[in-house]
This record gives C-alpha cells, sequence and structure tokens, in this order.
C-alpha cells in the first residue's frame, strides 16, 4: 500500500526546497561567517558585559541588538563588522544577542529600557546614554554619520529628553 508523501507547500515537485531558497540561505550564512568577522567587533554576552562595555564606555558605542538564527540580522553583521575595523580605537561596535533559538529574551531589564521589539535593533550610546536608534535599517552611512557626529561632540552630552528618534527602513 502506497502513501502519499506529505511535501511542505514552499517545496518543488521533488519534495525538496527549491534553489533560490537554498540560494538565499547560503548567501546568508557566507554573510555571517565570511563578512562578519572582525576581530574589533565586541561580543556583549550578558547584563553586567552590557553594563561594562557599553554603558560604562568611555567612548561612543553602536550596539547591534540581534536574535539568534535571525537572517535579517545576520544580513547587518558583515555591516557591523566594517564599522568596527573603520572606527577601531575612535569609538566601539558591538553585537549583543538577547533572544535565543527557543525565543527565550536573555536580558529582559535591557529589552524593556530600550524599548527593543523587533530586530535588527542598533541603538548609539554615548557615555552611557542612548543617542539615536534604528529599527530594520541597513544604511552604513546612517550609522557613519551618527558616529562621526558623536566622535565630533565627544564631551557633549544627548540633548532633549523622551524617547529615541527611531529610524526605519522604507515599507517596514
Amino acid at each position: 500500500m502506497l502513501r502519499d508523501k506529505k511535501v511542505h507547500p514552499s517545496a518543488n515537485n521533488s519534495g525538496r526546497a527549491p534553489l533560490g531558497r537554498a540560494l538565499w540561505l547560503s548567501g546568508v550564512l557566507l554573510a555571517m561567517v565570511v563578512g562578519g568577522c572582525s576581530q574589533n567587533l565586541v561580543t556583549v554576552k550578558n547584563a553586567a558585559d552590557f553594563e561594562q562595555q557599553v554603558l560604562k564606555s568611555d567612548r561612543p558605542v553602536l550596539i547591534h541588538f540581534s536574535k539568534a538564527g535571525c537572517s535579517m540580522c545576520a544580513v547587518l553583521s558583515p555591516t557591523m563588522g566594517r564599522l568596527a575595523n573603520e572606527y577601531d580605537g575612535r569609538a566601539t561596535v558591538a553585537e549583543y544577542t538577547l533572544m535565543d533559538l527557543s525565543f527565550t529574551v536573555l536580558n529582559h531589564r535591557v529589552q524593556k529600557m530600550y524599548d527593543i521589539a523587533c530586530y535588527p535593533t542598533v541603538i548609539l550610546f554615548v557615555k552611557g546614554r542612548p543617542t539615536r536608534k534604528w529599527v530594520v535599517h541597513y544604511e552604513a552611512n546612517d550609522y557613519r554619520k551618527a558616529l562621526d557626529e558623536a566622535i565630533d561632540a565627544w564631551g557633549v552630552q544627548p540633548s532633549g529628553g523622551g524617547s529615541l528618534p527611531q529610524i526605519r527602513s522604507p515599507g517596514r
């Protein structure tokens, strides 16, 4: 007796995932392995590390908050690696994984304090205070401009109060 083979709706007639999807996934993995490698990129591991590396830093810190297994976060990682190399000695560029593969939030305090609801989220800290926030944004030149401004105004505290200015990518 033959049984009907259950095939995922995204699969082609052979029961395998389409080639386009496989190529996309391999591109994401390649970006993670090749482009994201940087000796200067700081990896924040926990709350104590966040406090030491970000909040107590004596220079501007651009930090990428990510979720494990997030393909959009993986696309941003090479950009963060390049920025870490470009700004070595003048600013810190870091990554912090806030959610693991089982969707467990690893640091509720940081997530709530900085209103991180979507990944990737990037925040620029100057003297321990958040000054700019980007949500699902990939433009390296915007990050460069904000870092340059923060470096130029090193001794200036962020002005104003209230919520952080957010920049969202078009269509998001």
